[in-house]
C-alpha cells in the first residue's frame, strides 16, 4: 500500500517542501511549494510551527518526514590525502574542517567517506554541520510528531540520482546553484571525484530582485567553475565529464540554463523531476523546476533502499546517541548523589569512631617519633665514624705507596723512556695511583711511541691518551698531548733495577 512522505529543504531564506505518494516503483507528486523562513536557533518552536503550518495549509497527513539542509551553514569538501590509518584520517579531516572560519571555534558533527584515488593516495569527501544548528533542527523536527530519522546535508547525496537519469558510464557533473552558494561536483565509479564550492548564488546572480541576470556575476561564477573543472581534468587526463546537470530554482532565474550553456566543454542540462524515471509529475512547475530534485534525493534513497555512501540517518543516529548519553548521565548523577549521601552518613559515623582511636595513637606516634630521632642521631654518628675511618685508610694507603716509590727513580725512568723531539711540561700524581703527563711534540708518531714505552716500563702500566691537540707555529705543527698511566702495584716492578 502506497504511503505519503513529506520532503523538506531548509535553506538560508526559505523552506521548500514536496509531498509524494508512492513506493520504489513510482512516486506521484501531490503537493509542492516554498515559504519564507530565516533560521534562528534561539527561537524554540519556530521551525516546528513553520512545518506544521505547511502541513495544515496544504492539508497534508504524511507518514514520514525527510529533511535536507542546504546553504552556507554546511561544509562540504573533497580532499586528496595520503593513505593512512583510519584514526589519522579522522584527525586530518577534522583539522581541515576546523580551518574553515565558520567551524574554527565551534563544535560540529561530521561525516566522511574515503575511496581509493591512486596507489598512494585516497579521495576523502566530507561534510560538517555546526552542532547547535544540528541539534535545533533535530529537536524541532521531532516536535512535529512524524517519524524522523533521515537528515541530508544537501547536495551531498545528489549522485545517488545518477541511476535514474539513464546516463552513460562516463563521469557526470552536477552544478547546484542555491540562494547564497554554488557547488560543482563530478561523480564517477560510485563516488565523488571533485567537489568545489563557490560563494556566489542566485541572490548575487539576480541582485535587483527583478529577474534581471547579472552578466558580471555570471561571468565571475562561470570563470571560477571553469578553472576548477579544467584543473581537475588536467590532473586526471584519462577522465572526462559527459554532461553537467544544472540544479537551481527556476522560479528565480528562468534564463540561467542559457547563461551556462556553452560555458563548459560538456553539455549543460537541467536536472528536473521529469528526468527521473520513478517520479510521476502531473503539474508543470515541479516537473520543470530542477530545485525539486534536491527534495527527491532522500525519498529516492529511502524508497529504493539504496545503500547511500553518506547514510541519511548518520546525524540523527549521532544525536540520538548523544541524547541517550545525556539522559544516562543525568540518571547516573542522581544515583551517584543518593549513594554519596549514604556514604557521607556512614563516613561521619566512621569518623567519630576513628577520632577516639586517633587520639589514643597520637601518644604512641610521638614516642615513635622520639625514638626515630634518637636512631637518626646514632646513624649520623655511625656514618661520620665510617667516613673518618675511610679517610684514614686512604691516607695510610697513599703514604704506603709513596714510601715505596722513589720519585727520582720514577722521573729518571720517564726521562729514559722519552723519545726524541719531545718535551714534558707537566707531571701529576693522584691518590688513586694515577700518573699524568702533559707534553709537546713535533711529530705525532713520537707521542704514540711514548705510549708504547710507558706500557713496557718497569713502574708504569695501562698507558693511554688523555687528549691530543694540534696547532701551527711558524708553518710547523706542534702537538700538545696528555697521557695517563697507573703505577704498578707489585713491589718487584717498583724496585726493579735497584742495587
Amino acid at each position: 500500500m502506497a504511503q505519503s512522505y513529506l520532503s523538506l529543504e531548509i535553506t538560508a531564506l526559505r523552506l521548500r517542501f514536496m509531498l509524494v505518494d508512492g513506493d520504489r516503483r513510482e512516486c506521484k507528486v501531490l503537493a509542492f511549494g516554498e515559504v519564507p523562513y530565516v533560521m534562528n536557533v534561539n527561537a524554540a518552536g519556530e521551525l516546528t510551527q513553520a512545518i506544521q503550518g505547511i502541513m495544515a495549509g496544504e492539508g497534508m497527513k504524511p507518514k514520514r518526514l525527510f529533511v535536507s539542509m542546504c546553504g552556507h551553514e554546511n561544509f562540504i569538501r573533497q580532499l586528496v590525502i595520503p593513505k593512512m590509518a583510519a584514526k589519522d584520517q579522522d584527525d586530518v579531516i577534522r583539522g581541515e574542517i576546523e580551518i574553515f572560519p565558520g567551524f574554527s571555534q565551534r563544535s560540529f558533527d561530521h561525516i566522511y567517506r574515503v575511496s581509493p584515488f591512486s596507489d598512494e593516495k585516497n579521495n576523502a569527501v566530507f561534510a560538517a554541520v555546526e552542532s547547535t544548528l544540528l541539534r535545533y533542527v533535530f529537536t524541532e523536527c521531532q516536535k512535529v510528531g512524524l517519524p524522523f530519522e533521515h537528515l541530508e546535508v544537501a547536495p551531498l547525496n545528489l549522485k545517488e540520482l545518477v541511476p535514474l537519469l539513464q546516463a552513460d558510464k562516463d563521469n557526470q557533473g552536477f552544478l547546484v546553484i542555491d540562494d547564497n552558494i554554488s557547488y560543482l561536483m563530478v561523480a564517477g565509479a560510485g563516488t565523488y571525484r571533485l567537489i568545489y564550492q563557490a560563494g556566489i548564488g542566485l541572490e548575487m546572480l539576480y541582485p535587483d530582485q527583478k529577474g534581471i541576470l547579472s552578466e558580471r556575476n555570471v561571468s565571475s561564477l562561470s570563470g571560477e567553475l571553469q578553472r576548477a573543472l579544467k584543473s581537475y581534468l588536467f590532473q586526471n587526463r584519462e577522465e572526462k565529464v559527459s554532461k553537467i546537470w544544472l540544479v537551481w530554482n527556476r522560479q528565480n532565474g528562468a534564463d540561467l540554463i542559457k547563461a551556462f550553456s556553452g560555458q563548459f566543454e560538456a553539455p549543460v542540462e537541467a536536472l528536473s523531476l521529469d528526468k527521473l524515471s520513478m517520479f510521476k509529475v502531473e503539474a508543470a512547475e515541479p516537473a520543470a523546476n530542477p530545485m525539486h530534485s534536491l527534495l527527491a534525493v532522500p525519498l529516492v534513497i529511502f524508497l529504493s533502499r539504496i545503500k547511500a555512501q553518506f547514510p541519511l540517518d548518520h546525524f540523527c543516529r549521532q544525536l540520538n546517541v548523544k541524547e541517550y548519553a545525556m539522559r544516562l548521565l543525568l540518571t547516573a548523577l542522581v544515583v551517584v548523589g543518593l549513594i554519596g549521601a549514604v556514604i557521607l552518613y556512614k563516613s561521619f559515623e566512621f569518623y567519630q569512631k576513628t577520632v577516639a582511636v586517633t587520639l589514643q595513637t597520637e601518644g604512641l606516634e610521638n614516642e615513635i617519633a622520639d625514638l626515630n630521632n634518637t636512631n637518626a642521631d646514632l646513624r649520623r654518628e655511625h656514618e661520620e665514624y665510617l667516613r673518618i675511618r675511610e679517610g684514614l685508610l686512604t691516607q695510610a694507603n697513599l703514604v704506603k705507596t709513596l714510601n715505596r716509590v722513589s720519585w727520582s727513580e720514577v722521573l729518571s725512568l720517564v726521562a729514559e723512556e722519552m723519545p726524541k723531539n719531545m718535551r714534558l711540561t707537566s707531571f701529576k700524581f693522584k691518590e688513586s695511583g694515577e700518573v699524568g703527563f702533559i707534553g709537546e711534540s713535533l711529530e705525532i708518531e713520537t707521542v704514540a711511541e711514548l705510549i708504547r714505552r710507558v706500557d713496557r716500563s718497569s713502574i708504569l702500566e695501562n698507558g693511554k691518551f688523555d687528549f691530543l691537540r694540534e696547532k701551527s707555529i711558524e708553518d710547523e705543527k706542534l702537538f700538545t698531548f696528555g697521557i695517563l698511566a697507573n703505577l704498578k702495584s707489585n713491589d718487584d716492578g717498583l724496585n726493579k733495577g735497584k742495587p
